[in-house]
């Protein structure tokens, strides 16, 4: 079914709550390193299942349980952007950051590798593209084996979503 963004934060606002499970494909331009034979010009599609509506703080205390560590982890204020007031109320499905809407999620697995294509939509084997590409930030103050992977997308970068057993195709 198509659906369009706003729509699509507003039905999940209204429908989901607490704790829930996406998977999605998203559509991102990586960050190339100077002199990469593409121009900059990339494009990284992905399929990931995550959680939604979860708290990072208590993601990574129980993480920290798992691995024997106290729980005594405290998340930092946020860098940028806030959770979208929706009816009244901060939402802890999305982020807005200057009038730009974010779908908050924690990754639980990668579906399948990413798929990079180049200006012609022409697959580049991943490992050409890897030696481009910079490395993830990992959180320094986890102190955890296994991390906790937060990240927020543009709204505009989903191009597919299942949730409570339902797929959307996002429109504009």
């Amino acid at each position: 079914m198509e659906i369009t963004s706003q729509d699509f934060i507003n039905m999940v606002a209204a429908m989901v709550k607490g704790v829930s499970f996406v998977t999605f494909e998203s559509v991102t331009t990586p960050k190339l390193r100077k002199g990469n034979p593409w121009g900059g010009s990339v494009t990284k599609v992905s399929h990931v299942n995550a959680t939604i509506g979860y708290s990072y703080e208590n993601a990574v205390n129980r993480q920290r349980v798992r691995e024997d560590a106290p729980a005594d982890f405290e998340a930092a204020p946020r860098a940028w952007g806030q959770l979208k007031v929706i009816n009244g109320k901060p939402s802890p499905y999305f982020v807005e950051h200057k009038g730009t809407d974010y779908f908050r999620v924690k990754i639980e697995r990668v579906l399948t590798s990413p798929v990079y294509l180049d200006a012609n939509n022409q697959v580049i084997p991943n490992e050409v593209v890897k030696p481009w590409l910079y490395a993830s930030g990992s959180s320094s103050r986890q102190n955890v084996e296994n991390e906790i992977i937060h990240r927020e997308y543009k709204m505009e970068n989903i191009r597919n979503i299942r949730i409570n057993k339902e797929e959307y195709q996002l429109v504009s």
